[in-house]
């Protein structure tokens, strides 16, 4: 190990395979597209990958997505984390629709008495944008402070 301190010596090691991976991507690309402009009877410019990793690389590549298939994207962590933003959206959407006048009064003021009477598709095309609008925290909180309120009357 280059260093006793973990957490250098993996940002090390992440900082040594990006360099890798950067540099051969160049490098392949580079040699395709001279491949492909002293090719006489080339069909057009896509007959080629021209972007890739070189053949070396790109069973690491395919490693690497896996990996980050596995760990990083459907790690169980995460999906818990989206599992709780979606009962947020959904909860706060619940509320909204059950209780309009829950939403912020800029929001209101988007939409008419006969949008608020029918509930139909411009209310919830409002409530949907102004949940998107929101950041993961905001949302939390807002969740929170609206359920406060409601359970306080």
């Amino acid at each position: 190990m280059a260093t006793k301190d973990p957490f250098l010596y993996q940002n090390l090691m992440i900082k040594g395979l990006i360099n890798l991976l950067i540099t051969d991507i160049i490098q392949a690309t580079i040699s395709n597209l001279e491949k492909h402009y002293t090719k006489i009877e080339r069909r057009n410019i896509f007959d080629l990958d021209m972007v890739s990793f070189s053949k070396i690389l790109k069973p690491l590549h395919r490693e690497l997505d896996k990996f980050i298939d596995d760990e990083v994207i459907y790690h169980a962590s995460i999906n818990r984390a989206d599992d709780k933003a979606t009962a947020t959206i959904r909860t706060l959407f619940k509320m909204y629709i059950k209780n309009p006048s829950l939403l912020p009064s800029y929001t209101l003021k988007r939409l008419t008495d006969h949008d608020l009477n029918t509930r139909g598709e411009m209310f919830i095309r409002i409530i949907c944008d102004h949940i998107a609008g929101m950041t993961d925290n905001y949302a939390e909180a807002e969740l929170q402070r609206l359920q406060n309120m409601v359970s306080a009357s």
